[in-house]
C-alpha cells in the first residue's frame, strides 16, 4: 500500500503539488474576500451611523452590492486560478444581465430612480412632499416604492421612477417665516 502510494507520487507529484498550491491560493483568495466584505460593511455601517445623511436605504443597498461584488470578483479569481476560460464567462454573464435587465427595466427604473432619490437627498422620511396630484409624509424609501401617509392617515405606496419623473415639492425644508 505505501509502495503504490510513493509510486503515485512519483509518478504525479507535480501535477499534485500544483492543485495543493491552487487550493491554498484560493483559501487564500475567499479569505481576503471575506475580509475585505466585513471591513467595507462595517466602514459604511460607521459612515450610516455617523452621517446619517443618505439614510438606512442607501447604507443597506451599498453594503449588499459590495458584499456581492466582492464575492462575484473572488469566484472569477479562483475560476481562472483553476483554469477555467472566465473571458468567455463573463460574456454570457454579460449577456445574461442584458436580457435580464431588458425583461426587468421598468423594475430597475425604479431601483435606479430609488437609488437616485436616497442619493440625492430629494426627501427623507417624516418630511411632507408632493408629487403630480399625490401629497404625503414619507414613512418609508426602498428600493423600488416610497410609501407615504396622507394627512387623513391613507397609505399610498408610489414606485420611485412616478417621483422621480415629476416636480417634486418638498413642504418640509426651507421653511420661510411668514
Amino acid at each position: 500500500m505505501l509502495q503504490s502510494l510513493l509510486d503515485i507520487w512519483e509518478r504525479h507529484n507535480d501535477n499534485i503539488l500544483s492543485l495543493v498550491i491552487k487550493i491554498i491560493i484560493s483559501i487564500v483568495i475567499i479569505a481576503i474576500g471575506v475580509f475585505i466584505s466585513r471591513g467595507f460593511n462595517k466602514l459604511l455601517k460607521k459612515a450610516e451611523e455617523e452621517k446619517n445623511k443618505a439614510g438606512h436605504s442607501a447604507g443597506s443597498i451599498l453594503r449588499y452590492v459590495v458584499k456581492y461584488g466582492i464575492f462575484i470578483v473572488c469566484i472569477i479569481m479562483i475560476l481562472n486560478i483553476f483554469g477555467v476560460n472566465t473571458t468567455s464567462l463573463l460574456a454570457v454573464l454579460g449577456a445574461a444581465g442584458l436580457a435580464i435587465g431588458l425583461a426587468l427595466k421598468n423594475t430597475l427604473g425604479n431601483i435606479a430612480s430609488g437609488i437616485i432619490l436616497v442619493f440625492l437627498g430629494s426627501y427623507r422620511s417624516g418630511e411632507f412632499i408632493e408629487f403630480g396630484a399625490v401629497s404625503g409624509t414619507v414613512k418609508d424609501i426602498n428600493l423600488f416604492t416610497t410609501i407615504l401617509e396622507t394627512s387623513d392617515g391613507i397609505y399610498i405606496s408610489a414606485p420611485n421612477s412616478c417621483i422621480w419623473g415629476v416636480p417634486l415639492k418638498n413642504h418640509s425644508r426651507n421653511k420661510k417665516g411668514a
